[in-house]
């Protein structure tokens, strides 16, 4: 069977290690039923055209993790669980930190399924369009302690991005060219690793550069401040 997590082996984990954390990230195949607010320009021109993603054998990975989670969700989650914990004793030995990002090209509700309490060593993070799960983060209530959420801008929620920001939160958005500020916010460097959780302050920005086909979008993903 397919592994479930990749470790250290996209450019961003990568540079993660150089900070202490081994982190590991699932690749799966994004729709609108695992991916359900994603805009045409995420989808097409960033999650499976970037980086490893566009080799045919990552989409084939990707498909077998997909249709495993849909059609035996049980095996799934047990599968992953054991490789949460092998994930743990690998970071253990290394003397690193262990984060996993399960939503490494989707959206799903983790939260509702995987039980993170479980393993409370471990930072889980996401990316998310999902205004409802970035905002129900906060209420702390039946939230996981150990995941984050940092919400992402697209063509389609710009002023949604401007609210979150007006009341202190902070947002991840895809550049032509990571600038300094956008919006007035101070826009923080996300090329240098994926470790958004340990360095974002109130009201700023994890600016990030467009890479494959996104370097061409033109739907409006990806935000020109090149002059």
């Amino acid at each position: 069977m397919t592994r479930l997590l990749s470790v250290s082996s996209d450019t961003k984990s990568i540079k993660s290690a150089a900070h202490g954390w081994l982190t590991g990230v699932m690749f799966l195949e994004p729709d609108k039923k695992l991916c359900p607010n994603m805009s045409p320009g995420c989808g097409e021109s960033c999650l499976k055209s970037s980086g490893r993603m566009a080799f045919d054998s990552a989409l084939v990975a990707r498909v077998q993790r997909t249709l495993l989670w849909k059609h035996e969700p049980d095996m799934f989650l047990n599968a992953l669980i054991m490789e949460v914990q092998q994930l743990t004793e690998k970071a253990e030995k290394q003397d690193m930190k262990p984060c996993v990002r399960l939503n490494g090209t989707s959206d799903v509700a983790w939260e509702k399924f995987f039980p993170m309490d479980v393993f409370p060593d471990v930072q889980f993070f996401d990316y998310t369009k999902n205004i409802h799960r970035f905002r129900h983060q906060k209420k702390r209530d039946d939230w996981p302690e150990n995941y984050k959420l940092l919400y992402s801008r697209s063509e389609h929620n710009t002023l949604v991005c401007d609210d979150l920001l007006t009341e202190g939160e902070n947002i991840c958005v895809v550049f032509d060219e990571v600038p300094k500020k956008w919006r007035g916010h101070r826009v923080i460097d996300g090329d240098r690793h994926d470790l958004w959780f340990t360095e974002l302050k109130p009201f700023e920005i994890w600016g990030v550069k467009a890479k494959g086909k996104a370097v061409e979008d033109e739907t409006g993903f990806v935000v020109r401040v090149k002059k």
